[in-house]
């Protein structure tokens, strides 16, 4: 699976320059530019097509609104991801009565886990191997919304694992963790998964 690849920072940056300035229509270039992409990030949380809608339409209200405060320093992505995620995160909750744990991760005391050996291939080449992006795309739909939201930013969104702590508020460990563990779910599943023409028990 290939990170797409998306334009500069800078042409982010001079869309909102000139929103600023007085130019209405460049927020809408910042709508087209990056819609696509934050309804496919909250659809992978969600799995709803109308609330992903919905959560998008939302994210970009809100970053409309306090487009004022968006510092040009940081990522314009990054900002609007972690919106879109904030957005996405109290939906699941209202409607599903998740609990906080499912979002974050929680200390057990024992060994770092970034000390536990990992042989398996690589993350990006054990995607690559999935028999189908559709078949991919359930696996990854069974994990926990604090797996799916990282390997979406990650895989589909093509964000680094430290600009995905930013969107995620949280630390690089923590978020590094997180991704080892997404990672080893991802493959305990798709290793359970039917294979592509095989007969699938209900």
């Amino acid at each position: 699976m290939m990170a797409p690849s998306y334009s500069t920072h800078a042409e982010d940056v001079a869309f909102v320059e000139r929103y600023r300035n007085g130019d209405k229509t460049a927020f809408k270039s910042l709508l087209d530019k990056h819609l696509g992409s934050v309804y496919a990030f909250v659809f992978q949380l969600t799995r709803d097509r109308a609330a992903a809608e919905d959560i998008a339409q939302e994210t970009f209200i809100k970053a409309w609104r306090h487009l004022g405060r968006y510092d040009v320093a940081r990522p314009f992505r990054t900002w609007l991801f972690a919106i879109a995620k904030n957005t996405a995160y109290d939906w699941l909750k209202k409607k599903r009565s998740i609990p906080f744990s499912a979002f974050v991760d929680v200390a057990d005391g024992g060994i770092p886990f970034e000390n536990i050996p990992d042989p398996e291939p690589l993350p990006t080449e054990f995607l690559m191997r999935a028999d189908a992006s559709a078949e991919l795309a359930e696996v990854i739909r069974q994990l926990p919304e604090k797996y799916r939201s990282l390997i979406a930013l990650v895989y589909h969104e093509g964000f680094s694992l430290h600009e995905a702590a930013e969107v995620l508020g949280e630390s690089y460990n923590t978020v590094k963790s997180r991704h080892q563990r997404g990672i080893l779910e991802l493959r305990k599943h798709l290793k359970n998964a039917p294979k592509t023409g095989e007969n699938r028990t209900i």
